[in-house]
């Protein structure tokens, strides 16, 4: 009988120490969609930039309707304009307005290209900053970005 009890006992003791654990969850899924309104926004213009020939690296920040540098490489900033959004007025009632980190803009060629920075906005009107590469080439600079507004 002690025989068999000590079998039984191992058989046992052998059987849990073999034994895995299973776990399972149920996760449920959710999405929600939203459709976007689309508001009008006009150019982010910099306008005519006049530099010195071989120029350092430069920046130039737009806000307020104003032109701010302070590189003496740039000679002149001349026919610059904030952008205007319309229906965007009241952004202290906003509960978000997101903006890419940079924008690149690139030259007719596509072989220079100039960086947006620092998109911020002021009521509905939308602000940045402008990096000028050293020894930039001379020629319109263009590009796009697309802004979130939540309310």
């Amino acid at each position: 009988m002690k025989t068999f009890f000590w079998a039984f006992f191992v058989i046992l003791l052998a059987d849990s120490v073999n034994a895995k654990i299973r776990s399972y969850a149920e996760i449920k899924v959710k999405a929600t969609i939203v459709f976007a309104n689309k508001f009008e926004c006009n150019e982010l213009d910099f306008g005519t930039i006049t530099l010195k020939e071989n120029n350092s690296k430069a920046s130039i920040r737009l806000a307020n309707n104003n032109a701010d540098y302070d590189n003496p490489d740039i000679v002149s900033v001349n026919g610059y304009k904030n952008s205007l959004c319309e229906n965007i007025s009241d952004t202290s009632s906003a509960q978000s307005i997101k903006f890419p980190q940079t924008v690149i803009l690139k030259n007719e060629t596509g072989e220079t290209s100039l960086t947006l920075s620092e998109i911020s906005t002021d009521s509905a009107q939308i602000n940045g900053t402008l990096n000028i590469p050293e020894k930039v080439q001379a020629g319109i600079y263009t590009g796009s970005f697309t802004i979130t507004y939540t309310y």
